[in-house]
This record gives C-alpha cells, sequence and structure tokens, in this order.
C-alpha cells in the first residue's frame, strides 16, 4: 500500500472510531490492501455489532477512494498487549502484566495511570509494593486473564 493511501485510510479510520465514541487502538494494511481495524472503548468490550458499524461507515468512505480492498474491524482481544493509553486507564485497578525494555517483568494491580508512568501495586509474598514505571521503560504491557 502507498503511504499516502496508508495515511487516508488511518485518517478515515481515526475519523469514524471517534464519531462512535470509540478508540483506534492500531491499523494494518499490506500491499494487497488487505485492512486491518482495532477499535476499544471505555465502558466494557466492543461488540460486534460495534464493530460492524463501524465497518460499514469506514467500507463507506473507502469505496471512494480506493477500487479493491477488503476490510476487517475488530477489539484487539483481551490477550493482546496496550497499545494507547488509554487502554491503560480502562484497566485500573485489574492485574496486568508489564514487561520492560531491560526484560524485568512486573505483574500488579493497575492503580494509576499518568501522563508519564503507570503505578503498579504489587504483591510479593507478605508485603505490598508499590512501583512506577515510566511509559518510556514499558516494552509490553497486557492484561492478566484469570479464570
Amino acid at each position: 500500500m502507498k503511504e499516502k493511501d496508508r495515511e487516508i485510510f488511518e485518517q478515515i479510520a481515526n475519523k469514524i472510531t471517534k464519531e462512535y465514541g470509540f478508540w483506534l487502538v492500531e491499523t494494518k494494511a499490506d500491499n494487497n490492501y488487505n485492512l486491518k481495524v482495532f477499535i476499544d472503548k471505555p465502558d466494557n468490550n466492543i461488540t460486534i455489532s460495534d464493530c460492524v458499524k463501524v465497518s460499514r461507515q469506514i467500507e463507506h468512505e473507502l469505496e471512494t477512494i480506493f477500487d479493491n480492498f477488503s476490510l476487517e474491524v475488530s477489539s484487539p482481544g483481551l490477550t493482546a498487549p496496550f497499545k494507547i493509553k488509554e487502554q491503560y486507564h480502562k484497566n485500573i485497578g485489574k492485574e496486568i502484566e508489564v514487561l520492560q525494555n531491560d526484560g524485568k517483568k512486573d505483574k500488579g494491580i493497575l492503580e494509576k495511570v499518568t501522563e508519564n508512568f503507570i503505578t503498579l501495586k504489587i504483591s510479593q509474598k507478605k508485603e505490598v509494593l508499590t512501583k512506577e514505571i515510566n511509559f518510556e521503560n514499558i516494552k509490553k504491557a497486557k492484561l492478566v486473564l484469570k479464570f
């Protein structure tokens, strides 16, 4: 996909996602114009109905620009790493796992999210530690699923 076309696709996806009150987490596009849009929202998980609404609107706008493309709209999934700060905010009070750039891993309850860092409450044996981790030091963070 040409860089200019990629920019147009991302602008349209971002605009429509915001119109519906969702967050654009990520877009992907290959050279064959296979387009993917990953969306999330603040209050709970994305539904199939949410994906259909966004997909139809994006498709409608892209049809006027691109001749041949395929489009897929979905949530990033519960086990996918966080891509945007809004996902951290959404998961305050939940257990997350953080892999830092230096290879250190921490698992704890996400207590706070600021512009520059997150705060985890980490239970180790008989003590509870509070740890601040700067966003610049986070390689990957994701929700810990419990069954």
